[in-house]
């Protein structure tokens, strides 16, 4: 079977790295023998050794005096292991928080830096809306966007073929495929996947509140 990607959903935020507060930098670091200082960035990237490794390598060209130690753990195990690292004052100097709520709230503890263009001087880069997910009440900026992640549908181009359908490229037409397969007595849209959170973010998340009050809803 032939499988295709179409209609490209919301383009959102997925990780956010963010510095510790509460100490300085000198602080915050650990010197090694030779001077070099090596700072410690926590993530529930752990499927992305390699990347960040080569990143790494790539960061150490222009910073040849500061090495990164990449610490990640699982993804349902990141959020209890940081505020435990939180509360015991055993947090890495870096590390990933969560849009929002979740992150605002550890900006709040008093555990992120404030940051600003003279830390990232390509803020200027990053749109408005993408630095609101990551801005306090009083617009104090705690994170910035680490990557960007694309959502989208992939459909069998066979099963198109066979029933006569057309990519849809309005949601009415969307609505009318999806009808025109079940007729058809085939199951028109699933999500296989064992994590529940999935299916939150790609559909609470992306794709409902444009249904339900658009970006008003979303930040209500």
């Amino acid at each position: 079977m032939n499988y295709k990607w179409s209609l490209a959903g919301w383009v959102g935020i997925a990780l956010i790295l963010t510095g510790c507060g509460g100490e300085s930098e000198e602080e915050a670091a650990t010197d090694s023998e030779d001077g070099e200082v090596v700072l410690e960035l926590f993530s529930w990237r752990n499927g992305e050794t390699e990347e960040f490794n080569r990143i790494n390598e790539e960061f150490q060209q222009e910073h040849p005096n500061i090495a990164i130690d990449f610490q990640p753990t699982t993804a349902p195990e990141y959020d209890t292991a940081l505020n435990t690292q939180l509360s015991t004052e055993t947090a890495a100097d870096l590390f990933f928080v969560r849009p929002f709520a979740l992150g605002e709230n550890i900006y709040n503890a008093g555990h992120l830096e404030v940051l600003d263009e003279n830390d990232i001087p390509n803020i200027a880069n990053i749109t408005e809306s993408q630095l609101g997910i990551y801005q306090a009440e009083n617009e104090d900026l705690y994170g910035v966007p680490f990557n960007y992640v694309s959502y989208g549908f992939l459909y069998n181009e066979d099963m198109f073929e066979e029933f006569g359908l057309e990519e849809p490229e309005t949601w009415d037409e969307f609505f009318e495929v999806l009808e025109a397969i079940e007729n058809e007595g085939v199951t028109p849209l699933a999500i296989g996947t064992a994590d529940d959170w999935v299916v939150d973010e790609i559909i609470a998340n992306g794709f409902y509140s444009s249904f339900v009050g658009g970006e008003e809803w979303r930040e209500g």
